[in-house]
Order: C-alpha cells, then sequence, then structure tokens
C-alpha cells in the first residue's frame, strides 16, 4: 500500500488563492475581515457529531454537542445543518439569537451553489447577527495550528492534508475519498489490516494476530466480505480496524507494524507535498498533525515524524494546538491568512 511519490517539489511554487478543497472557478472564496466576532458561538460540524460552544472574551462560557451535519447539497441539507446546530446549542444552554457565529461544517467546501442556502438557514433558524462559514479542513488548520501558517494533515477515516502560508498561499493535498484517495487514513490501515487477516485466513501468509483480531470484531472471516456491503457506512465500519491494526503493532506483530509505518508515509507525503506547494521556501515549515488515526500512538506518530524530516529537514513537526472547535473560535478572531479560505461572511 506504499505510495512513495518521491523528494518534494521545488519549495516556492505555490498557488495562492487555491481554496482548500483545491481551487473551484464556480465558488470563489469570500475575503473575510479581521472583525472579531465577540461573543460568538463557535461551531464543528463533522459527519458524526456538532460540537458547539459559546466564546465570551476568548473563553468558553459552554459547551454542548448534537447529531452530526449532512452535506448541503443533500434532500434539506441546509434545514438539517441548522437543526443540528440548534440542538447542539440547546445542549450547551446556549440562546444563539442576536450573537455570532463562526462555523467549519463539513461538505461546506463542495457545497458550490448551495452555500448562501446554508448561511440563510443558519440565520432563520438561530437568529444570529453575524457570521463566519468555513470548510471544517479550515477550521482544523486554524486549530492544530493556533491560526498560525504551516502544514496539517488531518487522518481520520479518511485523510487530507491543508498548507497556509503567511501571504494566504493555500494548497491542498488528497481528501479525495476512499475509493480513490485518503492514502494513510483510518480506512487504509483498517482495509490492509484486513487484507492481512484473510490472507492469514486463507494460507496466503498475512497476520494471524490480526486475523485473531478480525475474528473478535466481526466474527466468521468468511462472512466479511458481506457483511461490509450491507453496511450503509462500510469505510466507517473497516476503519474503525485500524486501531486493532494499531494494537497489534504495539504488541509486536510485524505485519502490523509495517502497515502503521507505510501509513504514516504516505501522511507524511500528503502534508510535506502540501508545504512545498504553499509555504516560503526560506522558512522552516511547521508540519502539525491531527485525527483520530493518530491517537494509536508512536507507531503512526514517530514514523510520520521520521518521514516529513526526510522530506523536508528543517521541518518542525508538532502535536495540535487545539481541536477543530478551536479553530472556529479562532475563525472568529479574524481572518488573517486565512480570510481567502472563508466561505461565507455577512
Amino acid at each position: 500500500m506504499r505510495c512513495d511519490a518521491g523528494p518534494p517539489g521545488p519549495r516556492g511554487a505555490r498557488e495562492s488563492g487555491s481554496t482548500p478543497e483545491g481551487p473551484r472557478a464556480d465558488q470563489p472564496a469570500v475575503a473575510a475581515s479581521d472583525q472579531v466576532l465577540d461573543p460568538v458561538v463557535a461551531v464543528d460540524g463533522g459527519q458524526s457529531s456538532t460540537r458547539v460552544a459559546l466564546v465570551r472574551g476568548g473563553q468558553r462560557v459552554a459547551s454542548g454537542a448534537g447529531p452530526g451535519v449532512p452535506a448541503p447539497a443533500r434532500e434539506r441539507g441546509p434545514a438539517r445543518i441548522a437543526e443540528a446546530v440548534a440542538a447542539a446549542c440547546a445542549d450547551a444552554g446556549v440562546d444563539p439569537s442576536g450573537l455570532a457565529l463562526a462555523a467549519g461544517l463539513t461538505g461546506l467546501a463542495e457545497a458550490s451553489g448551495h452555500v448562501d442556502e446554508v448561511a440563510a438557514a443558519l440565520r432563520a433558524r438561530l437568529g444570529v447577527a453575524r457570521m463566519r462559514l468555513a470548510g471544517d479542513l479550515v477550521t482544523a488548520h486554524l486549530g492544530a495550528l493556533a491560526g498560525a501558517s504551516g502544514a496539517m494533515v488531518a487522518a481520520g477515516t479518511g485523510a487530507v492534508a491543508l498548507a497556509v502560508g503567511p501571504d494566504g498561499a493555500s494548497a491542498r493535498v488528497d481528501g479525495w475519498g476512499y475509493l480513490v484517495g485518503d492514502a494513510g487514513s483510518g480506512f487504509a490501515v483498517g482495509r490492509a489490516g484486513l487484507r492481512a487477516a484473510l490472507r492469514d485466513h486463507d494460507g496466503r501468509g498475512g497476520s494471524a494476530a490480526l486475523a485473531h483480531r478480525a475474528r473478535g470484531r466481526f466474527g466468521a472471516l468468511e462472512a466479511l466480505p458481506g457483511r461490509l456491503h450491507a453496511e450503509a457506512d462500510p469505510a466507517g465500519v473497516v476503519a474503525a480496524f485500524a486501531p486493532d491494526v494499531g494494537a497489534a503493532a504495539k504488541a509486536g506483530d510485524p505485519v502490523a507494524a509495517k502497515i502503521c509505518a507505510e501509513a504514516a508515509h504516505d501522511l507524511a507525503v500528503s502534508a510535506t507535498t502540501a508545504a512545498t506547494r504553499a509555504l516560503p521556501a526560506h522558512e522552516p515549515s511547521t508540519v502539525a498533525w491531527t485525527g483520530g488515526l493518530f491517537a494509536l500512538g508512536a507507531r503512526v506518530r514517530e514514523p510520520f515524524a521520521a518521514a516529513v524530516r526526510e522530506r523536508l529537514p528543517d521541518a518542525v513537526v508538532q502535536a495540535p494546538s487545539g481541536t477543530p472547535l478551536d479553530g472556529a473560535a479562532q475563525l472568529a478572531r479574524g481572518g488573517g491568512q486565512h480570510a481567502g479560505l472563508v466561505l461565507h461572511e455577512d
């Protein structure tokens, strides 16, 4: 599964004006102001859950959670997004009417003509006075790097990297979905682990340790393919096996350790490629990681850091400074170098 893209390209070949999902002629970004929104309802709207925090004077005073948000283009997508945010606000005991809102929402960067519909639905449902919206990748970057420039790779079920330079130049790498992309993701690790389990089951090599863990999670391996095809979210189910791969690697299984190391390499390739496309060539690059795959610990983090430094010897590799919800609060403080990645402001 190793995808060796070779050394990074020349530093300084930067892509000013790209959105986090790549340049899109049909959806120009909105240049955000530097006005601080305070107090503000910060929102991290993901597929599985929506988290909110009321931030006043830079401090969280309340927080809550609600259901995940759908893609804006789906049936009643904008209305359901607003309902999810309203539910999270209710859980926090926060009345958002008359307040400002800063949100990172999954799928918004791909939403093309639906951004204004999402904004209108949020305003109608919540009664907010001001609004600043971006994709969730942008708020993940803001949180991981505390609003600073640098590169970040996010690895959960999927995987994507974003670099933002001090002048606003940006570049996204991967994030193309589990069928054709997401190298180094939780899905990629889980799939490789299940393949190794099935190879052992067949007698074709593989890993007995992973076969044992797969049976413990899924039952009889003969029934595994049919079960996966019947799942509503097969990518999520496969990715859920990634922690088992990490545990097997920690216990000393060489096949599992190799899977983790190759995923770390793939994530490093994405992060450093984004860095070389958007960050200044004459300055050390800061590279941060975020997302559930890195919870597997040293079996992923250490080879990731080593692979980043192999490709960018001057890089500073760091753990995330904060969460995507912290990034939404950072978005409320002004656009800064991320101004060109804001999709709606009023």
